[in-house]
């Protein structure tokens, strides 16, 4: 069981530290667009015929989840991370919104049932990993079996979601695509919404990372706590070296 658990933590870890770095990266590097992604947000949804959708700043939590595009059926709210940022990251989550609200206000069973079922297996899988390590901690099979009967559960079922996840990505790939022909057509051989290469390349890993982001929600709760104690070490060494000063 122990074996069988570092394995699975360290893939989760591994995989946290590809969407980590891509949201970082996708950061630091303009979208090309001149457009939030708000504002990019507002422009795909016009083409997709859905105006009645209003956009609207979410904050990122980057111990949960960082990809984190929220679309609010009933009161017609998408609620994105980086709204007022310019920023290829921001141009993911416009793309995967707007497809996201597409495919929601279709009412689509795979979509509205992995919106709905999300989160709960994300609560699941971060509640089943502390009962597992308290389990491996005090040597009590039956917290051992308990959790990992929760988190093999939690897993099975973002695993049931990835396909949708990863659906929304590749139609926000074609929606860029689609958008990125019309422009080439303009008098303008260069157009807003082509892009710097290193912002494209990017913009695929972000789409990619985004849709992984959910399989590696249940260690972020364990990092959560290693970031605060890392934290507090950093504040202690400070005061010390401050003490040693005077």
């Amino acid at each position: 069981m122990a074996w069988v658990f570092a394995g699975l933590l360290a893939a989760l870890l591994g995989l946290n530290v590809f969407v980590l770095l891509s949201y970082g990266r996708g950061q630091t590097v303009p979208n090309g667009l001149g457009l939030t992604g708000k504002e990019a947000a507002a422009k795909l949804l016009k083409s997709l015929n859905l105006t009645e959708t209003e956009v609207e700043p979410r904050r990122a939590n980057a111990w949960r989840r960082l990809y984190s595009e929220r679309f609010l059926r009933r009161k017609g709210h998408l609620r994105l991370p980086e709204a007022d940022e310019e920023n290829v990251t921001a141009l993911v989550l416009a793309l995967r919104g707007a497809v996201r609200v597409n495919k929601l206000e279709a009412r689509l069973p795979a979509f509205v049932w992995q919106a709905r079922l999300a989160g709960l297996f994300t609560l699941l899988s971060n509640l089943s990993i502390w009962v597992l390590l308290a389990g491996l901690i005090i040597g009590d099979d039956r917290l051992q079996l308990v959790g990992g009967a929760g988190l093999g559960a939690a897993l099975f079922g973002q695993l049931l979601g990835l396909p949708a996840e990863l659906e929304l990505s590749r139609e926000a790939k074609r929606l860029y695509a689609d958008l990125k022909g019309v422009q080439d057509e303009a008098p303008n051989p260069r157009p807003a919404w082509v892009g710097s290469d290193p912002a494209l390349k990017l913009l695929r890993r972000g789409l990619l990372a985004a849709a992984l982001n959910p399989l590696g929600s249940s260690v972020k709760t364990m990092m959560f706590p290693a970031h605060v104690i890392l934290g507090l070490a950093q504040d202690w060494r400070e005061a010390e070296e401050e003490r040693a000063t005077l």
